[in-house]
């Protein structure tokens, strides 16, 4: 299983404590999740990642960001594949517009339910997947969902924080539903959805 962080705060803060010097930092759990990690930060409405193939725990870029970002809203994300190789486009968080993502968990028989993903992608959706995750999918397949009941496709726009929970509930309801139907164990599911101004966990 990966590893999540999710910050906001009111005010733009450091995350330096939790993330590289406290008993449990970020930092040391990436001794068990060593293949590749992701940033995800924002500077006023602009959303800014950076994501690496190597271990946080060994490289130094991590420390550095980890050190001096200040921001309102992070993400970050060390990851242990289990879905897709191990390369930095593979690595979360994952962004669209001022949307940015990742998710801690395994889409069992992904193969299988990858076709039905696909077909539940809105097409503007579908031509931006470049990884080979599950996790990749799934965060297109939550904002599809989330369009269709009105929400922007890009993050920017203005949404009632019910109606977006609600879509992100009925595109989970489907995963399970088809996991069942295929008769494959229930998908770990557990992500982090935010666009600077409201974050879902």
């Amino acid at each position: 299983m990966c590893r999540l962080f999710g910050f906001r705060s009111n005010v733009e803060s450091r995350a330096h404590r939790s993330l590289i010097s406290a008993e449990n930092a970020v930092a040391e759990q990436a001794q068990q999740h060593a293949d590749g990690w992701g940033i995800g930060y924002f500077v006023g409405k602009d959303a800014y990642l950076f994501r690496s193939s190597e271990g946080a725990a060994t490289d130094d870029t991590f420390r550095n960001f980890g050190e001096r970002l200040q921001s309102q809203t992070f993400l970050v994300h060390l990851r242990r594949a289990t879905v897709g190789k191990i390369d930095t486009i593979n690595s979360h968080p994952f962004r669209y517009g001022s949307w940015m993502f990742a998710h801690n968990g395994t889409f069992f028989g992904f193969t299988k339910l990858r076709k039905l993903m696909l077909e539940d992608i809105l097409p503007e959706y579908r031509k931006v997947i470049f990884g080979t995750t599950d996790s990749e999918h799934y965060f297109f397949f939550l904002l599809s969902e989330m369009v269709r009941s009105g929400c922007s496709v890009d993050g920017r726009g203005e949404g009632q924080i019910e109606v977006m929970a609600q879509a992100q509930q009925r595109a989970l309801s489907k995963l399970f539903t088809w996991a069942k139907e295929f008769n494959l164990e229930p998908p770990k599911a557990n992500y982090i959805l935010t666009n600077g101004k409201l974050l879902f966990a």
